[in-house]
């Protein structure tokens, strides 16, 4: 766990929602038939790597240090969902993945992991698919302006977002996985 100490030398980041092993690196034998999650760490480590070659040629300091909120005896806290908090090292909430934090599943943590309980629009609170995508915008907007995510790859997951009406990013990935994957609308 991040301590807060000497942060000048490093920076430790953690991803709310997302398994040790993102999809593409599950071998095939092991994923179950609703895939694990769309949830990776993949473009924040992307993001990151580049951030941290720019601190060690150009000096230009990476967001801070964030990790998982837990408790005293080391278990974490999470939200109304389920799904575990982000904070900086002065205990402050970070943005988490856009369909993290509007609580569209419930992250069940292991090894793999995998999402349940992944609910519609409506469940979310949303008349329209237009006010989930207004909203899911705003969450990813600010995973953007925390760089957590390159604009390239924010980008991407918003058009995933789009892909299958009424459904929601994490619905497309379950019941629409090769649109998904490909960034093909739905027909």
């Amino acid at each position: 766990m991040d301590r807060g100490i000497a942060l000048n030398q490093y920076r430790f980041y953690a991803v709310a929602g997302s398994p040790h092993i993102p999809d593409h690196l599950v071998f095939a034998s092991l994923t179950t038939t609703n895939r694990t999650t769309p949830a990776s760490f993949s473009p924040k480590l992307r993001a990151h790597f580049l951030q941290g070659d720019k601190w060690v040629r150009k000096g230009k300091q990476p967001p801070v240090s964030h990790h998982l909120l837990a408790a005293a005896d080391g278990t974490l806290i999470e939200d109304e969902n389920g799904n575990a908090i982000s904070v900086n090292a002065s205990g402050e909430r970070v943005p988490r993945l856009p369909f993290v934090e509007l609580g569209e599943a419930h992250y069940i943590g292991d090894f793999i992991g995998t999402y349940e309980s992944v609910k519609n629009i409506q469940q979310l609170g949303f008349d329209t698919h237009n006010d989930y995508l207004k909203e899911f915008r705003e969450k990813l907007a600010d995973y953007l302006d925390a760089r957590n995510i390159l604009k390239e790859e924010a980008e991407e997951m918003f058009r995933r977002a789009t892909l299958c009406p009424p459904t929601t990013y994490t619905e497309t990935y379950r019941v629409h996985y090769d649109n998904f994957v490909d960034i093909i609308p739905c027909p």
